[in-house]
């Protein structure tokens, strides 16, 4: 008897547990929802689309208006493009590696820093609970600012956005991509680019769930994903490379540290990496480049 009352209380433990892991998972599933309604921001594919996409048309004309004659032009377009932001960063980008025009070159790499500034941690926040929202929609349409999403510059926000489009795996735009990745995966290892090697395995995996593409991501970068159980976790991965297995005498091998920032915080780096600034020797300087091989500018503080 005394048994038989032990294990009914123990059912009934079970049962409040289960009730409230559901009742978790359903706030959690509200959350993206409150995150974008409190801020104004309506959850229909078409809402979101318009927040991730942008009027295409209006933000086209708007860079092409960078090289208008008239100054006055020039600078209401600027501040216009700062204004709608996120969705202007893919044809201010190409306006700076291709346009002709030095000025229009200037002022693109402004409006990107400007927007830059401005990103997070909010904006982060609001990008990656549109991509799990437009997941969630089972909508069609989703699939093209999905597409967008994933294309960000920002790590987390392009893996969140991989992820929800493993519901729409197999639309045909989602096939097309998966197929460009798989080319950037071959044509990455050939150039020997780990790190756009692994960014295109992990987008792979997160729309194919294909278990052969993670065995290859896990042996390429010797790294256990945190997100394969469900949760992106930020963080600094760090890559050591040296020109030569073996040095002679006086030879001095080129060693290059790369870092990639996962997280929405700033990064600070000691003046040298070998205290050269009190005298050693050999000295150890660094310069930093952006994920293109260009320099970045360093900021110091004392």
């Amino acid at each position: 008897m005394h048994k038989a009352s032990r294990m009914k209380k123990a059912l009934i433990l079970l049962i409040a547990v289960a009730a409230a892991m559901i009742a978790y998972g359903q706030e959690n599933e509200q959350s993206d929802e409150k995150i974008l309604d409190e801020k104004g921001i309506g959850t229909s594919v078409e809402e979101l689309t318009r927040l991730i996409v942008g009027d295409e048309a209006e933000i086209s004309k708007l860079v092409g208006d960078l090289a208008d004659e008239s100054y006055w032009t020039r600078e209401a377009a600027t501040e216009k493009l700062v204004m709608i932001g996120e969705p202007c960063v893919p044809l201010l980008m190409k306006e700076v590696s291709e346009s002709p025009d030095p000025e229009v070159v200037e002022r693109s790499k402004k409006i990107l820093e400007r927007i830059e500034n401005n990103f997070y941690p909010e904006t982060q926040g609001l990008l990656m609970a549109s991509a799990k929202v437009l997941g969630k929609s089972q909508d069609a349409k989703a699939v093209k600012p999905l597409l967008a999403l994933m294309s960000h510059r920002d790590y987390k926000i392009s893996i969140q956005a991989a992820r929800a489009l493993a519901a729409f795996k197999d639309d045909e735009a989602v096939r097309r991509e998966t197929t460009k990745l798989r080319e950037t995966v071959e044509k990455s290892k050939k150039e020997k680019k780990i790190w756009e090697t692994e960014l295109a395995l992990e987008k792979l995996y997160c729309i194919t769930r294909d278990k052969d593409i993670l065995k290859e991501l896990v042996k390429l970068s010797n790294f256990r994903f945190p997100w394969l159980k469900g949760e992106i976790v930020g963080g600094l991965r760090v890559l050591t490379l040296c020109d030569k297995t073996t040095c002679r005498m006086g030879e001095r091998p080129k060693i290059s540290v790369r870092i990639r920032n996962l997280t929405n915080k700033t990064i600070y780096l000691v003046g040298s990496l070998d205290a050269s600034e009190a005298g050693r020797y050999p000295r150890c300087s660094f310069e930093i480049l952006d994920p293109d091989g260009k320099p970045v500018k360093i900021r110091y503080w004392r």
